[in-house]
């Protein structure tokens, strides 16, 4: 019992601390000026329009994300301006998902690696820090938290869990309709669990028809088709190739990807959570933000990378240098205005972190069989 106060005391700690450091190291948004017309305009809508839904006023998609507008518009009526209620919310989103991440990662690892983990995803521009940036994109943030709120319970068998957190997560974002997929594997590996995760489903696909129906957006525009047509030359683009290889999971994604190829590592994962993270890393076919669509990836592949490190006992310098690499990758010139480097040397920076980390890792990584060493959200 004291160790587990001391790991839940630790770790709380560290998330604060974490937390707030990652919102004075990153600027935010200039929402009055030159983004007041981008996405987070449609939140804004949506949010004074709270209690009520602001039907006919934004354009779809974003008509059907009503949660996290929603919540934002609640909290500023007890007085509290609208832009902190959104900001308010976007920190304590992103606190419960370190926290969690941490105590999952503490399982099987060390603290540091655990410490490690956590400042990769709040110091990185593409991870959590553009949420510090636009905290408007409250809806990201408490997707992930609900996905991985989700996933957990596939892994504890536990349907009703399941069924709330993933309706929801719907009616955050529609990205969380993935998950039908991914149950639909999961009862492939668990049969004698089908039936109860089949009604654990249904609630999900309820809301997702019944929102479509209930709320009328301004304009009908934006379908997935048609998304998909305007973002496949990513397909043949170097840049995107470039963003999804090396910047999307900065500075340890090229290390990941590595890591991957090796069969030990593959077997950490299940069938089921390699869906999960294809349908992410295909998500930027339908969207312009690359590096953002590949972020519920790292839900899976984070304590998965996390217990790589900790079986290659890196030496103190590595772990140093590691450390070093994740507050320099904070330094992007658009989310970090005192940054000294513009953006051409940033992702020069970056890809030169990338790849110095990779080759270390590779190096250091011990050979072996870990298949009985399961991922946070594996049965």
């Amino acid at each position: 019992m004291q160790r587990y106060r001391t790991k839940f005391t630790l770790t709380v700690s560290v998330v604060i601390l974490v937390c707030i450091a990652s919102f004075l190291v990153f600027d935010t948004i200039d929402y009055t000026g030159k983004y007041a017309t981008v996405d987070l305009a449609q939140y804004r809508v949506m949010a004074q329009a709270a209690p009520s839904l602001a039907v006919g006023t934004v354009p779809a998609p974003f008509a059907y994300r009503i949660a996290a507008p929603w919540f934002a518009g609640m909290l500023s009526h007890t007085g509290i301006p609208e832009p902190l209620s959104f900001r308010i919310l976007t920190l304590l989103c992103i606190a419960l998902l370190l926290y969690r991440i941490g105590i999952n990662i503490q399982q099987t690892c060390s603290t540091t690696i655990s410490i490690l983990m956590m400042c990769w995803l709040a110091f990185s521009p593409f991870a959590f820090g553009f949420c510090i940036f636009n905290y408007f994109q409250l809806c990201d943030v408490l997707t992930l938290l609900l996905l991985l709120l989700a996933l957990e319970s596939l892994r504890t068998f536990n349907p009703l869990t399941f069924a709330l957190t993933s309706s929801l997560a719907v009616l955050t974002r529609e990205h969380a309709m993935i998950l039908v997929l991914v149950v639909v594997v999961w009862m492939f590996l668990h049969r004698s669990q089908t039936k109860s995760m089949l009604l654990a489903i249904m609630p999900m696909l309820a809301v997702f028809i019944v929102l479509r129906l209930v709320v009328t957006p301004l304009s009908t525009d934006w379908s997935l088709l048609g998304s998909f047509l305007d973002y496949l030359h990513k397909l043949w683009s170097p840049e995107a190739w470039f963003r999804v290889v090396i910047t999307s999971w900065s500075p340890f994604g090229p290390a990941i990807l590595l890591l991957l190829v090796r069969k030990e590592v593959r077997n950490q994962l299940l069938p089921h959570e390699w869906l999960f993270i294809t349908l992410n890393c295909c998500a930027v076919l339908v969207a312009k933000d690359t590096e953002r669509m590949m972020l519920p990836a790292l839900l899976v592949l984070t304590p998965v990378f996390a217990r790589v490190l900790a079986a290659a006992t890196l030496p103190v310098w590595m772990i140093v240098l590691f450390f070093a690499c994740t507050v320099a990758n904070a330094m992007h010139p658009l989310y970090v205005h005192w940054s000294p480097l513009t953006k051409v040397q940033y992702y020069a920076l970056n890809a030169g972190m990338s790849m110095a980390v990779a080759f270390l890792v590779t190096r250091f990584v011990r050979s072996g069989n870990h298949r009985e060493e399961r991922t946070i959200l594996s049965s």
